[in-house]
């Protein structure tokens, strides 16, 4: 693949309404229909309806569809919103130390406003030695768990701690849900506690929310977004508009990567940015200009994933090449000593795949042994 990128007509179209380009080029070939489909996957409805709306040439049950699901997702927002500051005020009034990531604060700080950027849930994250007191909270609110939706005792429950950084929670009657995270840890990646982090104010509505400082949320999206593969424009479009404007420190920002063992992840993002949305500046510039090979190659391979219709949490299955190439950029993206922990993780889920059976203490090697008889089965019953 050369450094020129190749889109379909249909994501052209997006990028340059996420780009706020002053003509849109819509061709009599575009399909609709799977523009819809890719307007949904990368979950920028707000801003491909807001600006559609203004155009002519755009079919009217095309739009009628934008506007139901833009409806749709401004409800939700709101409902999200209301609970964000609800929860906030809540582990405040508790004495818990928290912040709220990526989700309405993001929204507030980057789009302008609680309804201008979809997302699903509420991420919280409290420092561990708080984790059994902010669950009270949650619980207390209405809140239940929902992952691991099986019991954790014993080995089960050191081994998924080790392995995973949050809980999820579900409001049944709101129909909100939360991750809990007890730290901030991807791939080898991990940040300070949070009492460690610098945080900020974040005004939602009349509400002051406690969110991270803007160089360490902006890594923390990075860093979330590459071990996603990058395969939703929403989450480079976050990036492109903190950037854009000057939200960030890029030296700082660099200077965090550094030490957190990421700057690779940094690299390719901006990378990213630069040939999809036309991002650049003075100190952009000559990253791009000097990236590694390696770098380079990965960036290739993450664009692959922004136009794949392959959805990393969807179990594509053994046969799908991309899910090859999803486990070799994982490996290639984790810090090197942390390589081999990682790639054993994803090998061994031991708490997943064991939800029912729980072996006495001092017997936990025997779930290594079973282990080759649910590959087996999985093999077996997987309908490819």
């Amino acid at each position: 693949m050369s450094d020129k990128l190749v889109m379909q007509v249909e994501l052209k179209l997006i990028v340059a309404i996420l780009t706020e380009q002053s003509a849109l080029d819509i061709t009599v070939d575009l399909n609709w229909q799977y523009f819809i489909k890719l307007v949904i996957r990368h979950r920028v409805i707000e801003q491909i309806y807001t600006r559609l709306k203004t155009e002519e040439n755009v079919p009217n049950t095309v739009m009628q569809r934008l506007e139901t699901i833009c409806q749709q997702q401004r409800l939700r927002l709101l409902m999200l919103g209301s609970e964000t500051i609800r929860l906030s005020r809540e582990l405040t009034t508790a004495g818990i130390s928290y912040a709220v990531v990526k989700g309405i604060p993001l929204a507030v700080d980057a789009y302008g406003g609680i309804t201008k950027r979809q997302c699903k849930d509420i991420d919280l994250w409290v420092d561990f030695i708080n984790w059994d007191q902010a669950v009270k909270v949650l619980q207390s609110c209405g809140y239940q768990q929902t992952r691991p939706e099986y019991s954790l005792t014993g080995f089960k429950r050191d081994y998924y701690l080790n392995r995973n950084h949050d809980f999820e929670f579900f409001h049944p009657q709101k129909k909100v849900q939360v991750e809990l995270m007890f730290r901030v840890s991807y791939l080898g990646v991990n940040f300070p506690k949070l009492s460690e982090v610098p945080l900020k104010q974040c005004d939602i509505s009349s509400n002051l929310v406690i969110s991270l400082e803007d160089n360490y949320h902006l890594l923390l999206l990075i860093v979330h977004g590459a071990v996603h593969a990058w395969h939703r424009l929403r989450w480079l479009l976050d990036i492109y508009l903190l950037i854009q404007q000057q939200k960030v420190n890029l030296v700082k920002l660099l200077t965090l990567a550094e030490q957190f063992e990421c700057k690779p992840m940094v690299i390719q993002c901006l990378w990213l940015l630069n040939k999809i949305f036309n991002l650049n500046n003075q100190d952009i510039q000559p990253l791009i200009d000097n990236i590694s090979k390696k770098d380079l190659r990965l960036a290739k391979l993450l664009f692959e994933f922004v136009l794949a219709d392959y959805e990393l949490t969807g179990g594509h299955g053994l046969f799908n090449r991309m899910f090859y190439k999803y486990r070799w950029y994982l490996t290639q993206i984790t810090p090197p000593k942390q390589r081999w922990r990682i790639i054993r993780q994803d090998l061994f889920k031991i708490d997943k795949t064991f939800k029912e059976l729980t072996l006495p203490a001092g017997w936990e090697f025997g779930y290594y042994l079973l282990y080759p008889l649910y590959v087996i089965k999985y093999i077996v019953r997987r309908n490819f």
